[in-house]
């Protein structure tokens, strides 16, 4: 198995890049990270662009005539290339606002406008990961063809091996659920058995390569599972990228070869080393071991600098990793002096929770610790005093999620056994902050709730500023894209029930899919998750959807007793 002593490693270096930007992004900034995994974000919609791109370099190739079965191939991949970007971003439907058809309500999991998550098979597509699964055969196969000599497929050039070490990167880079640890440690040995290989025969490029793939792997890996911050979907979005980004290098390698006239020996059988002018390049050894002739020393230059981009980012992310443990430390000695602030009421489990500025310290005891990974994710709901804070997505439900698995949190952990995890908070003021777990003990829940009742003060200046666009058993007042219900003295029983909140929109059709035809919308609420009681006086504030609205249906009432306790319409016009 031979590389070519000419042709730079283009897509091998392309996809090295993506997984350091990606590490390096991680280390920096583990929010934006996180949101650049999210639906409709970064990582996804550069997908979308690879495959987008990678289609025409296919129908390019299908342009030079080759012969009918490999121009069907190249037929078929550009379309596939094409039907997955639409897949990916839902065929344009949340950038475009339309809304899910009948015909895709009716099987999607997630309600969208796509066919990959059709009912039946989303569970076996999801969890075996056949893209991966496939990948990692396809990778094998591609080996195995060129140790036999051969540089074809079904017609087609075989992908180059610095970008097969490129199409490894990816896989190893998924680490995440059972499949993805599988994928992972399989392109961990390919990468380990092709530098023992490189070694062995020694062909110097091809070391260097393995050596550099093996180095980003691992950094990346390191900052994006060992850093204090969640692993946004076990790194799913990112690795789709590298594989898209791995599809485009392939296809644009295909167009060269198409568009290529001067006949070149292949990959299997152009020699790297020896030969006429190749014999007075400069060659070095190592421990007296002849490590090939470096004919192109930009292959050299790409390896190093990836290596020494791959050392640097595991220093950076050693760096953030003990600068995140000796914050724990102070916050976890601030909460044993009693400085820590507000308390959250303890949990079943063992789990304190403490508010220390703009973080939160969750710490365990040693039972609890022990079990720590097995945990059931936490939940960790908050509700910003301006419901503006928000982001478009998140007004809708009124809090910003920003849940968590504390198996997979940066942890102290002390001579005691006790252990420690701080989570980092927004910098928008709070007026709630909820946390807890769903326990599988008989399904009892636990919940804590932290109200901060500066936040609901302010808002009650803010709201008794004007006079109340409604008086009854509470005062409605309308605060900007808010409405703030308030009652003066008051008492626990008053909250009771559900509080109505009914938008009537200027314009039906800005009313969500499945509210369409009420003519409102329905935003009720109980009062703890939207309000609080302190100074004998009860406050409670609600966001308002961002179309143009009507009026406002308010009110109270009991669903156990079916009793309304009072109602009023406002007019707002805007």
């Amino acid at each position: 198995m031979r590389l070519p002593g000419r042709a730079f490693p283009y897509g091998y270096v392309f996809i090295s890049l993506l997984v350091l930007g990606v590490g390096y992004l991680k280390a920096i900034d583990p929010r934006l990270a996180d949101i650049a995994h999210q639906e409709d974000h970064l990582w996804e919609s550069l997908t979308a662009a690879f495959y987008l791109l990678a289609a025409p370099a296919l129908l390019a190739c299908a342009a030079r005539r080759p012969p009918w079965f490999p121009r069907t191939l190249y037929l078929l991949a550009a379309a596939g290339c094409l039907f997955v970007a639409g897949e990916e971003i839902s065929w344009g439907q949340r950038l475009l606002g339309f809304a899910t058809p009948d015909f895709f309500a009716g099987f999607n999991v997630q309600g969208e406008t796509t066919f990959h998550n059709y009912r039946p098979a989303y569970q076996f597509l999801d969890s075996f990961t056949m893209h991966k699964a496939l990948t990692l055969f396809f990778c094998l196969a591609v080996l195995a063809a060129y140790s036999n000599g051969k540089d074809r497929l079904f017609g087609l050039p075989l992908p180059s091996v610095p970008l097969v070490f490129g199409f490894l990167l990816a896989l190893g880079y998924n680490y995440g659920g059972a499949f993805g640890v599988i994928y992972s440690s399989g392109a961990h040995t390919l990468l380990l058995l092709l530098f023992l290989y490189a070694l062995l025969a020694r062909q110097g490029q091809l070391l260097w390569l393995a050596l550099a793939a093996i180095v980003n792997l691992e950094a990346a890996l390191y900052v994006n599972y060992d850093l204090a911050s969640e692993i946004a979907g076990s790194t799913q979005e990112s690795t789709e990228l590298l594989l898209s980004a791995g599809l485009l290098a392939y296809s644009l390698e295909l167009l060269r070869h198409a568009y290529n006239r001067r006949p070149e020996a292949t990959e299997a059988a152009k020699p790297l080393e020896g030969g006429g002018q190749r014999r007075a390049a400069a060659r070095f050894s190592v421990i007296g071991w002849n490590a090939g002739t470096l004919a192109q020393p930009a292959w050299l230059v790409a390896a190093a600098f990836i290596i020494v981009a791959g050392f640097s980012l595991a220093a950076l992310g050693y760096l953030k990793d003990r600068m995140e443990t000796a914050q724990i430390a102070a916050a976890w000695q601030l909460a044993a002096d009693g400085a820590a602030g507000e308390p959250f009421p303890p949990s079943p489990t063992g789990l304190e929770v403490y508010r220390i500025g703009n973080r939160l310290l969750y710490a365990g005891d040693a039972e609890s610790c022990a079990g720590w990974r097995r945990h059931p994710p936490v939940f960790l709901h908050l509700i910003p005093a301006n419901p503006a804070d928000l982001s478009e997505s998140r007004r809708e439900y009124g809090f910003d999620d920003q849940g968590f698995s504390l198996g997979r949190r940066r942890t102290l952990r002390r001579d005691d056994g006790r252990c420690a995890a701080v989570v980092p908070l927004p910098d928008y003021p709070m007026a709630q902050i909820r946390t807890g777990q769903r326990l599988p003990v008989a399904g009892l829940p636990w919940e804590s709730r932290l109200v901060v009742n500066s936040a609901y003060q302010e808002a009650y200046d803010a709201a008794t500023a004007n006079p109340p666009a409604l008086r009854s058993e509470f005062d409605v007042y309308l605060t900007g894209h808010a409405v703030t219900y308030i009652k003066e003295p008051c008492a626990a029983a008053d909250t009771a029930g559900m509080f109505i909140l009914h938008p009537y929109p200027a314009n039906p059709d800005d009313l969500p899919e499945w509210r369409q035809g009420q003519e409102f919308d329905n935003l009720d609420f109980q009062f703890d998750l939207r309000g609080a009681r302190f100074d004998g006086k009860c406050v409670a504030a609600a966001p308002l959807p961002g179309y143009p609205i009507d009026r406002l249906r308010v009110g109270q009432w009991l669903p156990d007793e079916n009793r309304q306790l009072w109602q009023g319409e406002i007019p707002v016009g805007r």
